[in-house]
C-alpha cells in the first residue's frame, strides 16, 4: 500500500484511512477503516469521504470533530492498494 499524498488525489471506496484524534485531557483516538468509503468517528458518526479530495477529506474529518472537542488535533492518512 501507498500512502496518498496529493492533496487532489479524490478518495476512492476502497481506500484505508487512519485518522488520529488527540485533545487536551483525552485519550489519543485511532481510527482505521477500509472498504466502504466512509468512517466512523466516536461522539461524531460516520462521514463520507469517497469522492472527496484528500484535502476536502482532511477538512471534512476537522470540521466534524471541531464541535465535539477543544483543542483538539485531527490527522487523517489514506492509503490505497499500488
Amino acid at each position: 500500500m501507498d500512502e496518498v499524498v496529493n492533496e487532489r488525489a479524490t478518495i476512492r471506496s476502497s481506500d484505508l484511512f487512519l485518522i488520529s484524534v488527540e485533545s487536551k485531557g483525552e485519550d489519543l483516538t485511532v481510527i482505521t477503516e477500509r472498504g466502504n468509503g466512509t468512517v466512523t468517528v466516536p461522539r461524531v458518526g460516520s462521514i463520507r469521504l469517497e469522492g472527496l479530495t484528500l484535502g476536502e477529506a482532511r477538512k471534512a474529518v476537522q470540521q466534524a470533530v471541531a464541535p465535539r472537542s477543544k483543542d483538539q488535533t485531527v490527522r487523517l492518512w489514506v492509503y490505497r492498494e499500488k
